[in-house]
């Protein structure tokens, strides 16, 4: 009785040891994808949608390898008013906003 309660004890310690490291990955994350500062000029690039573009793709051609591209994407829909279903077309024009990451 004793040893499977102090099993079970060590499972629940585990779990809720994995419960906190998930939501500190979680809330890093969230920083992350939120680390990005407008330029106070507020610039922005045109783009024409070519076939088979989606907003995740065009974002990826605008950023670099050591940034998250999560928060271009949500820049890239609230600049363009798109609705929630975050549909683009070919030969449709949309402004990419020029960011830097915030240091």
């Amino acid at each position: 009785m004793i040893n499977k309660l102090i099993n079970n004890e060590s499972i629940i310690k585990t779990f809720v040891i994995a419960l906190i490291l998930f939501y500190a990955w979680s809330a890093y994350d969230s920083v992350q994808a939120n680390s990005w500062k407008h330029p106070a000029d507020g610039s922005y690039k045109i783009v024409t949608v070519g076939h088979g573009d989606t907003v995740w793709s065009i974002a990826a051609k605008e950023t670099h390898d050591n940034e998250d591209i999560r928060g271009l994407v949500t820049a890239i829909i609230q600049a363009n008013s798109l609705s929630d279903d975050v549909k683009i077309y070919s030969g449709q024009t949309i402004k990419i906003p020029v960011y830097s990451l915030a240091k």
